[in-house]
């Protein structure tokens, strides 16, 4: 059996005579070079990959695949169905209401700003992965009886700006809350500045009327196609309800296949 001719010139060289040692150092930096390039390669788009998909899951398991709203507030209202038309569509695996808003919270060490959002303990946890690790408590408890719960710290009061109206002018709305349920997501942006809370109790500190909703989020079963399935959703529900997707809303982080994106100045 003939020995390959690349083969035999590889071997030639890679185990020269005596006389030929120069070559043979040669050849074998020559190997070593192309090896720690390749392993570097691996490495990098080994760490790549795994950022990329790591803050991915973290930013979706915070945020819906894609986002119901609508250009007039009180169309929430006027369709109660809503949700479940939108979990009709093919390739939605889960609907939930939700109410966005920013507040300031406070607790003993002070006063800060915060992103305030109430939800469906019951729907909101098949939408938001977030809620099905909470390190302590349950998002269930945000309906309870008495002091309404909120998924956050510590015990606090949120303060509204909306304020309510007395004898010597607006002050704030404030109401107590008491800590039900504790979560983390690695991300300091969502662990310092987000709190759910149950949509009744929104509604409450913010004045709002029964049934007003800020908007629907949703979850796909795959999250590459979040931009077909959401204009599938759009023209189902048609005006005044328009669609937003995660891909739209973080195209500046990511491409449109998911991955990472790397501008260069």
């Amino acid at each position: 059996m003939r020995m390959p001719f690349e083969l035999f010139v590889a071997l030639r060289y890679l185990f020269s005579r005596r006389k030929q040692t120069f070559i043979y150092i040669i050849s074998i930096m020559s190997i070593l070079g192309v090896a720690l390039g390749v392993g570097a390669l691996v490495v990098v788009l080994g760490v790549y990959n795994g950022l990329t998909t790591d803050m991915r899951d973290k930013i979706i398991g915070a945020n819906a695949h894609g986002i119901v709203m609508s250009y007039v507030p009180a169309a929430f209202q006027q369709h109660p169905d809503l949700v479940r038309r939108v979990e009709a569509v093919e390739h939605v695996r889960g609907a939930t209401p939700f109410i966005y808003t920013e507040v300031m919270l406070s607790a003993a060490g002070g006063v800060k700003g915060l992103v305030l959002r109430g939800i469906d303990p019951e729907s909101a946890p098949k939408v938001l992965s977030m809620l099905r690790e909470i390190r302590r408590g349950s998002v269930t408890d945000l309906k309870r009886e008495g002091t309404p719960g909120i998924v956050i710290g510590s015990r606090v009061n949120l303060l509204s700006p909306s304020g309510e109206k007395g004898a010597t002018g607006y002050s704030p709305r404030i109401r107590p809350f008491e800590v039900v349920g504790i979560f983390k997501t690695g991300m300091f942006e969502y662990d310092a500045t987000l709190a759910f809370v149950d949509l009744k109790a929104a509604r409450d500190i913010l004045g709002l009327p029964d049934g007003f909703l800020t908007g629907i989020e949703i979850m796909v079963d795959d999250v590459y196609k979040a931009d077909a399935i959401a204009q599938s959703v759009q023209d189902t529900l048609g005006s005044p309800f328009y669609v937003r997707h995660w891909m739209e809303d973080y195209s500046v982080l990511f491409c449109e296949d998911g991955a990472m994106e790397i501008i260069f100045p």
